[in-house]
């Protein structure tokens, strides 16, 4: 690099988006680097009356492979983005090699909500989020790994990963959030502390009783625009969120004890932006990449509000800047169109895919015999010849049921009443876990029933595995 010439940086990312009409998940390779070209001005934050005019909407790149698969995937991209990685709640894998997808070795236990962590170029450690949630009650770690052969090359394999130390295999806690620094994979377990583990001894570490103050999958600046301070950044966990607004973008002191939040930008995201716009949020979760140089990209889904548009589908990334004293400066922002029957949306610098949000409808499928339903308001219709008696005496009989996404800390609840009177389901966009989503089910049955003016007795039916 010439002398005087300012560092280049990364600023391409791969993004995922769910295609049903190929059964699969689209992978496309995006360059953002307009957002941080030196036209690009800083933009101040939307006031209340202000009129915000979306961006044109730019068309995603042609696919650079497809992932088949016929149920939720993880995703992670090494961070030299040579490898993509994917694996499915069934446990099959399948991997990436920037000339095609191949089937990959399966994992040794299904997980229904994993998260996948890229490690190196070699590794990637899959990790259940809700392990008390998955049917096989199999290994909650485990490490997918090239096994080198004399001369290059090597096969994939997956190796189970121990518990860490002094939490028996029965206390399987959620996990709140995770990073990765250098060889060790950082894990926050919920009401149980935080632990690390070295990828290269095999070795757990306790780091401390007290959980990182984030959501999800963070990222760690060992040495922030030379200040030599380790941040940690993502967005900040609340209780409760604003209407239309997600979790605010936070830095992290890593050396203090516990690491406490320095800093913290809730109109960091494009929220505002995107919703004055004329789009719904998918999701109070964003996602996070960081090309260096104090410059992060905070990604969005959305959808159309407006009829015409049929609930369109679009991915927005925000551009912001980072000072050394941790001032936010927001550049610009762009809007892309996902493909017309895509689900939801992923995207990644190399380091982790993870999900945005659905950028449809959800879909809730009520059980015991009915048919998969997605109408605001619908009519229970037995199928497969089954016929179903009303319960006995006064009652009425309900069934609930939710559908919960993981990554994305949303759901959505269904109600079936077994009468003339029909149902409804609803979205919930900030749901903490599948127990919480049953919860919120039961709730919107009992305000279904007086809406609806019921005097019987009432009779609940759910499914829970909690």
């Amino acid at each position: 690099m010439a002398a005087g010439q300012a560092p280049r940086h990364p600023t391409r990312l791969f993004v995922v988006a769910k295609d049903p009409s190929v059964l699969g998940n689209l992978v496309f390779n995006l360059n953002l680097k307009h957002l941080f070209s030196q036209k690009s001005q800083f933009q101040p934050h939307p006031q209340p009356g202000d009129e915000c005019q979306p961006p044109p909407l730019l068309s995603l790149p042609d696919p650079l492979a497809c992932f088949i698969a016929h149920d939720y995937m993880a995703f992670a991209a090494s961070p030299s983005g040579d490898i993509i990685a994917a694996i499915g709640a069934n446990g099959r894998t399948q991997l990436y090699d920037g000339a095609a997808v191949s089937p990959g070795p399966d994992m040794r236990s299904s997980m229904n909500y994993p998260f996948l962590v890229p490690v190196g170029d070699h590794m990637f450690i899959a990790i259940s989020s809700y392990p008390r949630f998955d049917v096989h009650q199999g290994p909650r770690f485990e490490a997918l790994h090239k096994l080198r052969r004399p001369g290059g090359g090597g096969r994939w394999a997956w190796t189970a990963v121990p518990e860490p130390p002094g939490l028996a295999r029965r206390d399987r806690a959620d996990v709140t959030a995770y990073f990765v620094s250098g060889a060790r994979v950082y894990v926050s377990l919920r009401r149980q502390g935080t632990y690390s583990y070295d990828t290269a001894r095999r070795r757990w570490r306790t780091e401390g009783a007290w959980e990182l103050p984030v959501l999800g999958r963070a990222l760690l600046v060992p040495n922030f625009l030379g200040t030599g301070r380790r941040l940690l950044f993502g967005f900040r966990y609340l209780d409760v969120l604003p209407f239309n607004e997600g979790y605010p973008f936070c830095a992290v002191d890593m050396d203090a004890s516990p690491p406490v939040i320095v800093g913290s930008w809730p109109d960091a995201a494009c929220f505002s932006e995107v919703w004055r716009a004329g789009y719904n949020i998918c999701s109070p979760v964003s996602q996070l990449n960081y090309f260096g140089g104090g410059r992060f990209c905070i990604s969005v889904t959305s959808h159309s509000t407006q009829p015409e548009r049929a609930r369109q589908g679009v991915v927005s990334f925000m551009a912001v800047e980072l000072t050394q004293d941790l001032q936010l400066l927001k550049r610009q922002y762009s809007c892309y169109l996902m493909p017309e029957s895509s689900r939801c949306t992923y995207a990644d610098d190399g380091g982790g895919f993870v999900a945005l949000a659905p950028g449809k409808t959800w879909q809730i499928m009520v059980k015991s015999g009915y048919k998969l339903l997605s109408d605001a308001n619908f009519a229970a219709a037995p199928t497969d010849g089954k016929c179903w008696k009303p319960p006995p005496g006064e009652l009425i009989k309900f069934n609930v049921d939710v559908a919960f996404d993981a990554v994305s800390m949303s759901g959505a609840a269904g109600v079936v009443c077994h009468s003339d009177r029909g149902g409804k389901n609803i979205w919930h966009p900030a749901v903490a876990d599948p127990l919480h989503g049953e919860a919120l089910a039961c709730r919107e049955c009992h305000c279904f029933t007086k809406d609806q003016g019921f005097e019987k007795l009432l009779l609940l039916e759910l499914e829970c595995w909690c």
